[in-house]
């Protein structure tokens, strides 16, 4: 089973990799959209397709709340998406 990358995650993942806070108000949300296909040249559902590829290629950790293994992309020791191994 491929993982998958959920929409409100592929945004928070666009959000840290553009260096912005993660957008509170749809507002935020489309200029973050809007942003990561200017930088990036995909939207955000293209990048959610490209995230879930490339989850599997992530070091593995362990989730702070249940102590599971999994890998994933984080930020600040905290995981924005990830899959369990």
């Amino acid at each position: 089973m491929k993982p998958t990358v959920e929409d409100f995650e592929a945004i928070e993942l666009a959000a840290a990799m553009l260096g912005k806070p993660e957008p509170e108000t749809d507002d935020a949300t489309r200029a973050i959209e809007d942003e990561c296909i200017d930088r990036f040249g995909v939207d955000t559902y293209q990048l959610a397709e490209i995230a879930s590829h490339l989850l599997p290629l992530c070091e593995h950790g362990t989730a702070a709340l249940s102590g599971a293994s999994v890998r994933g992309f984080a930020k600040d020791g905290a995981f924005i998406c990830k899959m369990y191994d």
